[in-house]
């Protein structure tokens, strides 16, 4: 089943209430945002689907790299607590006391696998620059290669405040804007 939604509409954020009257036989006692948000990550699922169909129908898949992310994760520790016991009954894996946000990479011809830690937004451009196989571009950006295991082990110990004050002077203050 392939739902055709705009994504974009406020009701895919809380409360969820996209995802609220879809059928999708979840287990009964639920809670209402659970339920309501698992509906919503299927109306998404479904157009992710449809989308990699459309595109490979057009495009070489072996010369594609496909890159699918969030601007921020959802939930708040407070919400994911409100999740745990229900998770825990019904073997549910819920993030322990941490909102995550999602960031799926197609890179043709590589193993599936997944990668898990603590990355940031400036990570995607080194290593999208890596599965497009540009690492000799000459801006190589501020994150790391997360398909390089050595640069996340290595990654330096810098305090998470100072990768979000870079990150706001690119993004907010337009701090590159006068550099090129």
């Amino acid at each position: 089943m392939v739902y055709h939604y705009n994504l974009h509409k406020k009701d895919m954020h809380t409360p969820f209430s996209a995802g609220r009257d879809l059928q999708l036989g979840l287990p009964e006692g639920m809670p209402t945002y659970m339920h309501d948000y698992i509906g919503c990550y299927h109306i998404v699922d479904c157009n992710l689907g449809w989308l990699l169909e459309q595109i490979s129908k057009k495009v070489n898949m072996d010369r594609t790299v496909i890159v699918i992310t969030a601007d921020h994760s959802i939930f708040k520790s407070n919400l994911l607590e409100s999740f745990e016991q229900y998770a825990q009954i019904h073997h549910f894996s819920i993030p322990a006391k941490r909102s995550y946000c999602p960031c799926w990479i197609y890179i043709p011809n590589q193993p599936n696998r997944q990668i898990n830690g603590v990355f940031y937004q400036m990570d995607l451009y080194p290593t999208v620059l890596a599965a497009l196989e540009l690492q000799s571009h000459p801006w190589k950006g501020f994150g790391i290669n997360l398909l390089d295991e050595r640069q996340r082990q290595q990654r330096d110990t810098v305090n998470e405040t100072y990768y979000q004050q870079l990150s706001n002077r690119i993004i907010i203050h337009n701090a590159l804007s006068t550099r090129f």
